[in-house]
């Protein structure tokens, strides 16, 4: 029995992912951003240079170095719509950065990515230095070009 219910439910969520991939196929876009710094994405540190977005299916996307070997699969959720321009938005804290949203010109809805355990490390240790410290500053990279 719990055999069969496992199967169903399998198969019921490989339908949903594929459903949901067909129906925003037509919004696959690629983007390109020029990113000045270091940044973390999940636990994945990447160097600075230029980088392509793209988007799999509604929540999940990939961004993959252009000047090196290094890309990442990234899970994501949707952000309140409060920009129209395309961009990255990182957190920062001091000199580490960390991928926070990602936003599209002509999408009502932005795309989160969840905050990694190293994210929230850095946070409890600023926290534990001074309380205004806690919040990070956002750091805006405005993408260079879209391929849709």
């Amino acid at each position: 029995m719990k055999r069969q219910a496992l199967m169903i439910l399998t198969t019921l969520s490989l339908f949903v992912l594929l459903t949901d991939t067909s129906v925003y196929a037509q919004y696959r876009t690629v983007l390109v951003a020029n990113i000045p710094f270091e940044f973390a994405i999940g636990n994945k540190e990447f160097p600075a240079g230029k980088y392509t977005i793209s988007y799999i299916n509604t929540m999940l996307m990939r961004i993959q170095s252009q000047d090196s070997n290094q890309s990442m699969f990234v899970l994501t959720g949707p952000a309140e719509a409060r920009n129209t321009q395309s961009k990255l938005v990182f957190n920062r804290y001091e000199d580490q950065y960390f991928l926070s949203t990602l936003w599209t010109t002509g999408n009502e809805v932005g795309r989160r990515v969840r905050m990694s355990r190293s994210e929230r490390e850095v946070i409890r240790a600023r926290r534990a230095l001074a309380r205004s410290a806690s919040e990070p500053q956002t750091v805006d990279i405005m993408l260079v070009g879209s391929n849709r």
